[in-house]
């Protein structure tokens, strides 16, 4: 057996290990990083639930307007933060 064609074999192995490796970390990077979607999610609704809780204490009688354009505004916050969390997902368990 030629000891050139054993370190050729191991050298292939090699790489072919690191190629594997690298694809992996990059998904799981991408994904980490479409998931700091989140933390701006997170922070927009907080500031918006807080801001209308004090419109609520100045104007209790605006109730159902102030509660309808608040739920609307989250429903509409949250979904970057799906999207975020279905590209993370798709990213770890699809892309390969």
């Amino acid at each position: 057996m030629n000891i050139f064609l054993v370190i050729h074999d191991l050298v292939n192995q090699a790489n072919d290990v690191n190629v594997n490796i690298s694809n992996h970390v990059g998904a799981y990077i991408g994904a980490g990083m479409a998931m700091t979607a989140a933390a701006g999610v997170g922070a927009g609704q907080g500031l918006s639930s807080g801001l209308c809780a004090v419109a609520l204490s100045r104007n209790p009688e605006l109730l159902p307007k102030i509660q309808l354009f608040w739920i609307v505004g989250s429903a509409i916050a949250e979904s970057s933060a799906i999207y975020g969390l279905i590209i993370a997902f798709i990213l770890i368990f699809v892309a390969r």
